[in-house]
């Protein structure tokens, strides 16, 4: 039997094993016994005679909104007022089994009843023993040792990322809380995880994104699926717990640390599960979400204005990179990184002296800086340029540069209220510090934030624009972005990355003359963005001219002939309809604006475009450039003439052909002066100058006119001697005479001017040899072998020197390992081009050589040992013992020579006894060149860029080799002006052309005419399977002049050019 019992506060409700339910009210009690669950053994005694009157009396109190158990009367519902023996008698009950369904609504007894119950069973104490003391006190709750959880959600936002469109914002990071109950037990652990270990999201580009749980650091960690969850390069969201002091609360924080791919129609979310364990073993979860908001593009209307031709005197300071790497390969026109900057560095100095009066400091950097003293002219600041060298070290030091570039500024020589501008050109990243105590710049490699601010601090205060500009595919943009800012207009310049070096003048000096404006349209500024998930610009339009590009195939297309796309630089470039040209990287936004250079009023161009990032989201934005033109000034540039003529004519074109500006107006040379102890005198049409004192050359200058605008330039002429006439890397002219020259232009945009011409028998192979007394005194000798043919693919194998007559042997081994043999001087021919010398003592000095190592022009310095007292003391004795050499050459061919006295020792000059007629060569080299061959016969070749070549009067052969040719975006487009058939001109291209004689000529060439009727021969190198990478028009040449005008197919007509000889191919 068991009794329950309710006291006055409430009524409970028990539900048994077998599902019915009893209820039992307030201040009640009920014994569960045998008759509870037998109904059939239940005899109901002291039954009430009066229940319904009972009920009737509790419907009444209800309604009268009284409680039914507290009225004055008794009720079946329990007793009202106390006043004896209320309510009912109690049943008892003995429980059987629980499939007896217990008898629902029995009656209930009022508190103040007196049941019978079974006696308590009683506990005997002895004698001896007191009743115990119990203290009182509440009865024990029931123990809850359950672990019950929740957390909050809260979401990140891709805009707040880096590379996002409100990157400050800090959205991309937020945090929420997780609270918990342990029960009994205090925390033992807290941990997140996903269902499965992996999430719904994905990356950009596709890939799946798991998650793996960090115990060590309390932080679940998303990352790309199959990487290394550790390499924080493929994290993309991080979830880090903090928990709580108190026990009962973590706080959690969230970072989004890269975009994810956003779904139409679905908000990206991170469902967490979070596991709380208790150290009583049991343990609880919860799940919460974290949305991830997508990025998208952000765009508004930007407006420049370009000025045009303003006047204005300048202070100019340049920041040059002169580090071990300038003198690696530029990769244009044969020249290193160096001689581009420095034929750059003159132009951006000319284009300033086009503007006004120009003050010029110049500071070099490499592991350390260094400047002039003052401030110095722009011819002085010239001859600087011309002779920087680079350094041997492979270190990068911006802030010894900015610590230099401060230093200089201050020193004396500025131009008072002139402008002040600053170009600070490297090819490299940063890679050490300033050391020097007291430096404003060197915590660290490169420009931090806080030097930044003291950088602009010194522009701003000092009126500063300062430009920074990366040269080659290794200069590192984000390294440049704190030295570029506008000092005199208090706001941000964007740093200018010109990958290919054959980019850099052209960038430089239209930012000078204002002529250009470069920026960039996705740069997370104005006037827009690709927000985190990155993109490019997908439609562009200026004009009638409208250009698009599909993101997913790369396929570009253009409404326009004005338009053209470089799938190499994934940039577009756009002559618009006034003539200027737009440039832009869709996937940069990096962009050049070059208003036209015959521009003579002003003019608005609009530029509309759209931006689609990576997850397909668009913006449209809009670009207007307001183009006041003032004057074009008129840029005057220096000129370098190499001659072999004492008395040599320049033309006035060739001076003028690198001067521009003044609005195209016609420009003339009205005067010259300046010559020095030798002569100048200008005639009709050019200038005639004399080296007098027959010194190798000198200078002068000349007035260049264009309408009321006028300014001078430098001429420097260098006087050679021979038939032999050689460029360097900066632009020239070469001007033969009247023997059979060879003129080569190298690198640079030349102009070679022909002499008289025709052709002439000499020597193939020619030797010049000579013997010095060496630096060690009478037991070295130094040795020197100049070779030179007229064939270039032959080289020098082996020389020997005939010591035989000699009583005694002349060398000496003097370790053991070898003779003392040091290359020496100015050789080009260097170690690893020697094969083998001679190994020991013996009276035959000989060294052979690899193959194709000691070609023609080349030259052999070397000094070598020789014993003490032997018969040979001095240089001299080889020329009065007429000690003989050999020179053997690849082809088999030898040439013997024999020494004699010579001014300082010994020498020998020996001549092949086979010869060969030479005609005179013009080569261009590399570069857009001018080539004119003048009277008689003349071998013309361009060589690689756009060239212009006129033979002149004579057979002029017109020379085309492997590559000379461009690429199939940028063709080489080369122009014969004076192709004459009847004079016997041709074009060779057995050299350009591969395969030819087994295939098809038609795979490899196509002529027609252009609009103008002019011949255009358009050439695949490579045949069939190629592009057409060089083009050669003939002016004023027509198809029909060549073959007439019944020879009409392709073929007839190729074949008809190569059989009469005016187009060369190996078939």
């Amino acid at each position: 039997n068991e009794l329950i019992s309710t006291g006055g506060e409430g009524a409970i409700e028990i539900e048994f094993a077998d599902g019915s339910v009893m209820d039992l009210g307030r201040s009640s009690q009920a014994l569960l016994d045998t008759e509870m669950f037998d109904p059939s053994s239940i005899t109901a005694t002291n039954s009430p005679d009066a229940l319904d009157d009972d009920v009737d009396a509790i419907q009444q109190a209800i309604l009268e909104g009284q409680d039914p158990t507290q009225v004055a009367e008794e009720t079946a519902a329990g007793a009202g007022t106390a006043s004896g023996n209320e309510g009912h008698e109690p049943e008892f009950i003995d429980y059987l089994e629980p499939s007896v369904i217990p008898q629902a609504g029995f009656d209930t007894v009022g508190v103040s009843n007196v049941f019978d119950f079974p006696e308590d069973d009683l506990l005997s104490l002895s004698s001896d023993e007191q009743d115990p003391n119990l203290p009182p006190g509440e009865p024990e709750s029931p123990v809850d040792d359950l672990v019950t959880v929740s957390a909050t959600g809260t979401d990140v936002a891709e805009r707040g990322l880096a590379i996002g469109s409100d990157s400050s914002s800090g959205a991309e990071t937020n945090s929420g809380q997780i609270s918990f109950d342990t029960g009994l037990g205090a925390l033992q652990s807290i941990s997140l995880s996903t269902q499965n270990d992996t999430t719904s999201l994905k990356t950009l580009d596709g890939q799946s994104i798991d998650t793996s749980w960090d115990a060590a650091s309390n932080t679940l960690i998303g990352f790309i699926s199959g990487t290394d969850s550790s390499d924080t390069n493929n994290q993309i969201f991080t979830i880090s717990i903090t928990p709580s002091t108190n026990g009962s609360e973590a706080n959690y924080v969230v970072e989004l640390l890269q975009p994810v791919r956003d779904e139409a129609n679905i908000t990206e979310a991170i469902s967490v599960n979070v596991n709380v364990t208790s150290t009583e073993g049991l343990s609880g979860s919860t799940q919460f979400n974290i949305d991830v908001i997508d990025d998208s593009p952000v765009s508004q209307s930007l407006s420049e204005t370009l000025t045009i031709g303003n006047q204005t005197d300048t202070n100019l300071l340049m920041v040059l990179d002169i580090s071990g790497s300038m003198n690696e390969s530029a990769e244009y026109q044969g020249m290193t990184k160096l001689e581009v900057l420095i034929q750059s560095s003159l132009k951006l100095i000319e284009q300033y002296e086009s503007l006004g009066d120009v003050a010029v400091n110049i500071v070099t950097f490499s592991d350390t800086a260094g400047s002039q003293s003052v401030w110095v002219s722009s011819a002085e600041a010239k001859q600087i340029v011309e002779s920087l060298t680079a350094t041997d070290g492979v270190t990068t030091n911006y802030d010894a540069a900015l610590n230099e570039a401060i230093k200089a500024f201050d020193t004396d020589g500025k131009i008072d209220g002139a402008e002040n501008v600053s170009y600070f050109l490297s090819d490299g990243e940063p890679n050490v510090t300033d050391d020097n105590s007291g430096a404003t710049f060197g915590n660290t490699p490169g420009i931090d934030a806080s030097e930044q601010a003291s950088w602009e601090a010194f522009l701003s205060a000092n009126g500063i624009k300062s430009h920074a500009l990366g040269m080659g595919s290794d200069a590192v943009k984000s390294a440049l972005e704190p030295i570029s800012y506008d000092g005199a207009e208090g706001k941000e310049l964007s740093a200018i990355l010109v990958t290919n070096f054959s980019e850099l003048e052209g960038t430089l000096t239209k930012m000078v003359t204002g002529k250009s404006f470069s920026g960039d349209l996705l740069n997370a500024e104005l006037p827009a963005n690709t927000g985190a998930d990155g993109g490019q610009i997908t439609s562009l339009t200026i004009g009638n001219v409208t250009v698009s590009i599909d993101p997913n195939t790369g396929e570009a297309v253009s409404n326009s002939a004005d338009a053209t796309f470089d799938t190499n630089t994934n940039r577009w470039t756009i002559i618009t309809s006034a003539g200027s040209t737009f440039e832009i990287d869709i996937e940069t936004g990096e962009y050049t604006y070059t208003a036209a250079d015959n521009l003579d009023q002003s003019l608005v161009e609009n530029i509309t475009y759209i931006i689609t990032d990576g997850d397909g989201d668009t913006a449209s934005s809009e670009v207007t450039f307001n183009v006041e033109v003032a004057a074009s000034p008129l840029v005057v540039t220096d000129d370098i003439v190499i001659t072999n003529q004492s008395t040599v004519d320049i033309p006035d074109w060739a001076l003028l052909a690198n001067d521009s500006g003044a609005n195209n107006q016609s420009q003339n040379v009205t005067n010259v002066d300046n010559a020095g102890n030798d002569s100048v005198t200008h005639n009709a049409g050019s200038t005639s100058y004399t080296d007098t004192d027959a010194s190798g050359g000198g200078s002068f200058s000349y007035q260049n006119t264009a309408g009321n605008q006028s300014d001078s330039a430098n001429v420097t002429v260098k006087t050679v001697t021979g038939n032999l006439l050689e460029g360097s890397f900066r632009d020239e002219v070469l001007i033969g005479g009247e023997g059979v020259d060879t003129i080569r232009g190298g690198a640079g945009n030349d102009i070679l001017i022909g002499g008289a011409g025709g052709t002439e028998k000499v020597s193939n192979y020619s030797v010049e040899s000579k013997v010095t007394g060496g630096q060690t005194g009478v037991s070295a000798f130094q040795f020197a072998f100049l070779f030179t043919s007229l064939d270039s693919d032959v080289s020098v194998a082996k020389i020997s020197i005939d010591l035989s007559g000699v009583t005694s042997t002349f060398l000496q081994n003097t370790d053991g390992n070898g003779f003392p043999f040091l290359i020496k001087g100015s050789s080009t021919v260097d170690n690893a081009d020697i094969q083998e010398f001679t190994p020991g003592d013996t009276n035959e000095l000989f060294i052979s050589f690899n193959s194709s190592s000691f070609t023609s022009g080349e030259e052999l310095n070397f000094e070598i040992g020789v014993g003490a007292g032997r018969e040979i003391q001095t240089s001299t004795q080889f020329g009065t013992k007429e000690i003989p050499f050999t020179v053997t050459l690849d082809d088999g061919n030898t040439i013997q020579g024999t020494y004699s006295v010579g001014p300082d020792g010994a020498k020998a000059t020996v001549n092949s006894d086979q010869s060969k007629v030479i005609t005179e060569t013009l080569d261009g080299g590399a570069g857009d060149d001018i080539l004119i061959g003048g009277d008689g016969e003349h071998h013309l070749i361009g060589g690689a860029g756009d060239d212009i070549l006129t033979g002149g009067t004579g057979a002029d052969l017109f020379i085309w080799n492997k590559g000379d040719e461009g690429t199939a975006v940028n063709p080489a487009k080369d122009f014969i002006t004076d192709f004459n058939t009847d004079e016997g001109d041709a074009i060779d291209l057995k050299d350009l052309l591969q395969g030819e004689e087994n295939n098809d000529i038609t795979d490899y060439l196509s002529i027609a005419n252009d609009s103008d009727g002019n011949a255009v021969i358009s050439i695949k190198p490579e045949g069939d399977s190629g592009d057409v990478t060089q083009q050669i028009t003939l002016q004023g040449t027509s198809v029909e002049d060549l073959v007439g005008s019944s020879v009409t197919s392709q073929a007839d007509i190729l074949n008809s050019l190569i059989t009469n000889n005016q187009v060369l191919v190996d078939q």
